[in-house]
């Protein structure tokens, strides 16, 4: 079985997530991804940084998944908004590194 580069990442940084907390972590890492010769180049605080994001993005509470989203715009995400009838539906894209 072969590791992801997310996951490797952050054993070499010695970045924790909770047990509880990493299945939903790595699905958002799926959701909101970056490409693996990008990840690879993050710093330990820019990987802190994109697992707090993740966590933030995967909360119920629309404060907590903001800021998420804010955080994710820092990394080099790109906000792109689609409207449905009176509804408004946000999606992340990856850009480029913000450094």
């Amino acid at each position: 079985m072969e590791i992801s580069v997310f996951i490797s990442r952050c054993l070499t940084y010695g970045i924790r997530i909770a047990p509880f907390q990493q299945k939903t972590i790595i699905k958002a890492s799926e959701q909101y991804k970056i490409p693996d010769r990008e990840l690879e180049q993050f710093s330990s605080d820019q990987l802190n940084k994109y697992v707090k994001a993740l966590d933030y993005a995967t909360r119920e509470d629309s404060r907590d998944w903001s800021q998420g989203l804010s955080i994710l715009e820092e990394l080099g995400f790109k906000k792109q908004v689609r409207e449905e009838g009176h509804r408004n539906f946000i999606s992340m894209v990856w850009v480029s590194v913000k450094i």
